[in-house]
């Protein structure tokens, strides 16, 4: 859960006080180093997922985070850094804690994210893949590994489409 501008600004303020920072791990601060610093975006992005960082630098185009209502009992949605370059999409969640519906909320948002692009596309072989980045500041699952990578397979492990995947980065 988001925290509000005037608690953020207390923190601040506090984190001043004893010389110390603000952590990079709020959403706020995060989503200012994503859209503001290209170079660390591309270095981020490529180190994660193997796209090369000139492509993104070259072909970089912030997209709109507020996804497409598609009913009237539907909350609107947000994500926090929604961008894409030349045939990809890339989604950035920074989940700060661990709570009940964390996966089917970013679920939600990359299925949105998918929508919104077939509605937006005329041909389905044309779609760029859509890669779901989530920075945890917890351990999420089982594995203590830091990078996950999660596509959608059947029990044979044979990959259903190459089109989509998620990955988690665990900061602790």
């Amino acid at each position: 859960m988001a925290i509000t501008k005037k608690r953020f600004e207390e923190i601040v303020k506090e984190l001043k006080r004893k010389g110390e920072v603000v952590p990079a791990t709020y959403d706020c601060v995060y989503k200012a180093i994503m859209r503001n610093c290209p170079k660390y975006r591309a270095d981020t992005t490529s180190n994660l997922t193997s796209v090369t960082k000139e492509l993104i630098l070259n072909t970089y185009k912030e997209m709109n985070t507020e996804y497409v209502i598609d009913n009237v009992l539907e909350k609107g949605k947000v994500s926090d850094v929604l961008f894409e370059v030349k045939g990809y999409v890339f989604n950035f969640e920074f989940n700060n804690r661990k709570w009940d519906g964390l996966i089917e909320r970013n679920d939600a948002y990359l299925g949105k994210v998918k929508n919104d692009l077939i509605r937006k596309t005329k041909n389905y072989a044309s779609l760029p893949k859509v890669i779901q980045i989530n920075i945890n500041n917890f351990y999420f699952f089982l594995s203590k590994e830091n990078l996950l990578e999660f596509k959608s397979r059947d029990k044979y492990g044979i990959i259903e489409s190459d089109k989509w995947g998620k990955i988690y980065v665990n900061l602790k």
